[in-house]
C-alpha cells in the first residue's frame, strides 16, 4: 500500500501570552511617553496632542501590570516602566493648569510687532504730516500686514482686531511715554510695551504697574483701564485714536 504524501504544514500562529502583551503594552507607553516630547517641544502653546499620547502611555502601562504574571525582579521592572509613563502625564497636567511655558522666540515676535508698527506710525506721520486717526490706516497705506497686530499668545485673534492697545499722547513724540501694551498678560506674566519714541521692550506685571504710575503715563493707564473695563479682549483697528485722547 502506497503511502499519501504528507499534507503541508499550516500556518504557524504565535501565541500572544499574558506575559507577552504585558510586555507589549509596556513598551508602548514608553514609545507613547517619548513621542509625547515632540508637540510639547515644538508648540508649547498647545498641548492637547501630549495629553492624548501620556494617557495613552500610561494606560499602555497599567495594562501592562495588569496582565502580568511575572514577580520578583521583572514586576519591580514594570512597575518602573509604569512610573516613567506616569512622570510625563504629571508634567503635561502640570503644564497645563500652570499655563504653558513662555518661549523667547514668541516674546521677540511681540516684540517686533510692536516695533515695526511704531516704525510705521512715524512715516505715516512723516508723509501725511498728521498722525493716524486709526490703526487700520497703516494698513491701507501698505506699512503694516493686518497680522502685525497679533500677538503670538492670542489665539483668538481676528482680523480687523488688534491684541494691543493704543493711545496717542496729548502731545506728539513725548520720548518714553507708553502708546502701546499687551491688552493680556503672557502665560508668564507682563506685557509687551511701545513707546511714543518708537522704543518696544517687555515689562514685567510689577514694573509694568510702576510704569503706569508714573506721572507721564496717567493719561495712558487711565485710558487702558477704561478700556480694560468694558471686558473687551481686543482692541477695534477701526476705533477712532482721537477718542482715547483726554479732552484739552
Amino acid at each position: 500500500m502506497s503511502s499519501q504524501p504528507a499534507a503541508p504544514p499550516g500556518p504557524r500562529w504565535t501565541v500572544v501570552t499574558p506575559r507577552l502583551a504585558g510586555h507589549m503594552a509596556l513598551w508602548m507607553g514608553l514609545a507613547a511617553c517619548i513621542a509625547m516630547l515632540v508637540p510639547a517641544a515644538l508648540c508649547p502653546e498647545s498641548l492637547d496632542l501630549a495629553l492624548i499620547l501620556a494617557l495613552i502611555g500610561i494606560g499602555a502601562a497599567v495594562a501592562s501590570l495588569i496582565t502580568s504574571r511575572d514577580s520578583g525582579a521583572r514586576l519591580r521592572l514594570r512597575l518602573i516602566g509604569m512610573l516613567i509613563c506616569a512622570l510625563p502625564l504629571g508634567v503635561i497636567t502640570a503644564m497645563i493648569v500652570i499655563g504653558p511655558p513662555e518661549t523667547g522666540h514668541s516674546r521677540q515676535y511681540c516684540l517686533l510687532n510692536l516695533k515695526w508698527i511704531g516704525v510705521a506710525m512715524r512715516e505715516y506721520h512723516r508723509t501725511d504730516q498728521k498722525q493716524p486717526r486709526q490703526m487700520s490706516d497703516l494698513i491701507r497705506s501698505g506699512l503694516v500686514a493686518p497680522t502685525a497686530y497679533k500677538c503670538p499668545y492670542d489665539s483668538g485673534w481676528k482680523e480687523g482686531q488688534s491684541s494691543y492697545f493704543f493711545f496717542l499722547p496729548p502731545k506728539e513724540d513725548e520720548g518714553a511715554v507708553l502708546i502701546a501694551c499687551d491688552l493680556n498678560a503672557h502665560p508668564r506674566g507682563g506685557r509687551s510695551v511701545l513707546t511714543a519714541e518708537g522704543l518696544s521692550f517687555f515689562l514685567k506685571d510689577s514694573d509694568f504697574q510702576e510704569r503706569l504710575a508714573r506721572p507721564e503715563n496717567a493719561a495712558f493707564a487711565a485710558a487702558l483701564r477704561a478700556f480694560e473695563a468694558t471686558g473687551a479682549k481686543s482692541f477695534p483697528l477701526d476705533r477712532p485714536l482721537a477718542a482715547s485722547r483726554p479732552a484739552p
